[in-house]
């Protein structure tokens, strides 16, 4: 039940309550901010060497952002140089296979979340970031169990109805119309902005 009712909102999630969210944005937490681009520079400067090294190097960064220690995952696939071609070759295309996500998250703790930022800071332009407060945002509530926002057919919903959102250029120009009033610096992916919103909307709820 408290999955159909994420889908269902999620489905009916429109520009409009973007928009209202972005006017509304409190954002206290400037630290976050200033180090997301920083953190995107660092992933640039190493995304020439599509590899396990960098997989696992930008892993433990985005970890750091959680923070919790990666100390579980399958350890078995990072022998498999094939698997982690295919891997790369997912992520430059943006897909959202089911079967590709499975694999990643064997390097990121078993998490949908870990792997939605590690996949952000591989491709800021196709992937969002997907956590506790853009699932509250959209579900309506606070409160939350992990093992049900930690889902990949949620995430690959709330990515699909992201990418549908950022492709409106118009509604995309006015959303970073409003975040720039905000102090937001809009440098940064359609995609991001629109989630920016979603975290953002919670977090400050908590705070």
């Amino acid at each position: 039940m408290s999955g159909n009712l994420f889908h269902e909102k999620l489905e009916y999630l429109s520009e409009e309550q973007i928009i209202k969210m972005a006017n509304n944005l409190v954002i206290r937490d400037h630290t976050l901010l200033k180090h997301y681009p920083l953190l995107i520079s660092f992933s640039e400067r190493n995304l020439a060497n599509r590899d396990l090294t960098t997989i696992m190097g930008l892993a433990h960064m985005i970890y750091g952002w959680m923070p919790t220690m990666l100390n579980r995952g399958n350890v078995g696939q990072y022998s498999n140089n094939e698997l982690v071609d295919k891997i790369w070759e997912n992520i430059s295309t943006g897909a959202l296979d089911k079967n590709f996500i499975e694999h990643l998250i064997g390097f990121v703790n078993y998490s949908i979340i870990g792997a939605s930022k590690l996949l952000h800071f591989c491709n800021p332009n196709s992937y969002a970031i997907y956590d506790s407060n853009a699932y509250a945002t959209i579900k309506g509530r606070k409160a939350y169990n992990h093992s049900e926002i930690d889902d990949i057919s949620k995430y690959i919903a709330y990515m699909e109805k992201l990418k549908a959102l950022s492709k409106n250029a118009e509604f995309i120009q006015g959303l970073k119309n409003v975040l720039v009033t905000k102090k937001v610096d809009v440098n940064i992916s359609d995609i991001r902005c629109i989630e920016m919103c979603l975290f953002y909307t919670n977090k400050e709820k908590k705070t």
